[in-house]
């Protein structure tokens, strides 16, 4: 399965983020966004990189030569997780 080829030109082309996967698992792993938004900082402070934004259509400054607006909201200081949230979770062996 992992040597399948999406995209013969653009093999990253449907690559995205999943949020919700991601907050399930923040949720169930205890102090994994806390390591991974360190682990993140440290890559950027090591390589002496300006962290990255993702480009949003709210908040615009400037744009590249295409005319897409970049943005400079931080997303990661926008995903809020409280520790005392309750999950409910139910695995099924399925045949």
């Amino acid at each position: 399965m992992c040597n399948t080829k999406i995209h013969e030109t653009q093999p990253l082309l449907n690559l995205k983020l999943d949020r919700v996967m991601q907050d399930i698992v923040y949720k169930l792993v205890p102090g994994l966004q806390h390591s991974e938004e360190k682990r993140i900082r440290e890559f950027y402070q090591s390589r002496g990189l300006d962290r990255v934004t993702q480009p949003s259509g709210d908040d615009t400054v400037g744009g590249d030569p295409m005319g897409l607006p970049y943005s400079t909201f931080d997303h990661s200081r926008a995903h809020y997780f409280r520790y005392d949230e309750h999950v409910s979770l139910c695995l099924e062996k399925l045949r």
